[in-house]
């Protein structure tokens, strides 16, 4: 898709195809029928993007790179994606580069802004993805060691700092909160776990310490010794307010992994009234909310599909 105001490079345009089929697609309002066409849109020109070589280089020059953007809108139009906006570029990259984080943080609320140091690169001063990115967190806290390697946000912030150069230090922040979440209450996927004198993480009404991926590393006792057993998830807290709303959380059961099928999808059964120790091992169980068994289904095949399952 080109515009007379701006053209994306044809790899960043394939890559924001992928990156908003598969927002679109993981959206709780998006209608169940949609979804199975988004997750194809996504699955093959997000691949295409990674992999493909067009038989010489990315350019609109290129008549095989036309042919695949031609393709990808054919499959972006069928699949109701609507067109790309570039009225204001810089707008839309930045737009496009958010959605790329937030589906990659959708499971983890706690994230709240991703912070860029632009930094030299060859010939030209870029934004930094590989380090000094900082990750802050809704408690306040922040770190500055997780780096950010995926082709998508590379080349979405490549495309940027051509259109808008930054200088050496400057910063770029990125807003990922609030974004989609797995969940209604997305803190439903917490742990209470037994709370110890050292523990930092905060405290369940039910007396047991709030256990989530950040405490693991913030706190003085769970990063010295995280592998604590958990009393139980948060979801299944007796202190849960009465009338939670559970009726369009699903549990998908993945099969064990073998070398010759990776995981199988074996069976997906709602939340509500399901003893989940008749379902085999937790580690297997993907909690999912959606507004049916099938598109549970499609959104774990999105999230696993690409290493884990088949």
């Amino acid at each position: 898709m080109s515009t007379a105001v701006y053209q994306l490079n044809p790899r960043t345009e394939l890559f924001a195809i992928a990156a908003y089929a598969r927002a679109r697609a993981l959206a709780p309002e998006t209608p169940d029928r949609e979804r199975p066409a988004l997750l194809a849109l996504e699955d093959e020109w997000g691949w295409a993007a990674h992999n493909c070589y067009p038989g010489g280089p990315w350019e609109r020059s290129n008549l095989k790179v036309v042919f695949l953007l031609s393709a990808a809108w054919r499959d972006a139009d069928a699949a109701g994606l609507p067109p790309f906006d570039l009225a204001d570029p810089a707008a839309f990259l930045l737009d496009a580069a958010v959605t790329v984080l937030r589906s990659s943080y959708r499971n983890r609320p706690h994230v709240t802004e991703v912070e860029f140091t632009a930094g030299p690169f060859g010939t030209r001063v870029e934004w930094g993805t590989i380090s000094r990115a900082v990750t802050r967190y809704a408690d306040g806290t922040e770190r500055d060691d997780i780096s950010y390697p995926s082709p998508r946000l590379h080349h979405l912030l490549y495309d940027l700092a051509a259109l808008r150069p930054p200088a050496t230090d400057d910063t770029l922040t990125l807003r990922i909160a609030p974004g989609p979440s797995a969940l209604p209450r997305p803190d439903l996927l917490d742990f209470h776990e037994e709370a110890h004198p050292n523990c930092d993480c905060p405290k369940a009404e039910c007396g047991g310490a709030i256990v989530t991926e950040h405490s693991l590393e913030a706190c003085r006792f769970h990063s010295r010794g995280p592998a604590t057993i958990s009393l139980h998830p948060a979801i299944e807290c007796p202190s849960l307010p009465p009338g939670t709303d559970t009726s369009r959380i699903w549990i998908v059961v993945l099969s064990e992994a073998t070398s010759a099928s990776g995981r199988e999808i074996e069976r997906t059964v709602p939340y509500a009234h399901t003893d989940r120790s008749a379902l085999g091992p937790r580690r297997l169980q993907s909690l999912v909310e959606a507004e049916s068994a099938k598109a549970a289904e499609a959104i774990v095949r999105t999230e696993l599909g690409a290493w884990t399952l088949r």
